[in-house]
């Protein structure tokens, strides 16, 4: 199966960490991960990007940070050139493509 992720959740809370573990079970199972998109607070993973390059190291999957979120908190994130910049259209594009679109955090 083909898997994408969208990241609502500060770094270093559950829903983050619970979305990392999974993803890499995803790679023991024979499954793939596509894209994970960072949104709302989300975005905020591009300070502490450590784990996440390390994950799309390991999968060769897209990190895209929602550009609205990205000025919303004032975020630049230079120098981490796994992440890319990019609208919701991305988001649309990865669950029309993928099996299955989860979304962790949020309300």
């Amino acid at each position: 199966m083909r898997y994408s992720f969208c990241i609502l959740s500060a770094p270093n809370t559950a829903s983050a960490n619970t979305a990392l573990a999974f993803a890499h079970a995803l790679s023991n199972q024979d499954h793939s991960l596509y894209r994970v998109f960072f949104q709302g607070e989300g975005v905020k993973h591009c300070e502490q990007p450590d784990a996440w390059i390390a994950l799309a190291n390991t999968h060769d999957c897209d990190l895209v940070l929602c550009s609205n979120a990205m000025h919303e908190y004032a975020l630049s994130c230079p120098g981490h050139g796994r992440f890319s910049i990019g609208g919701l259209i991305l988001l649309a594009e990865a669950a029309s493509t993928s099996d299955r679109l989860i979304n962790w955090g949020g309300a």
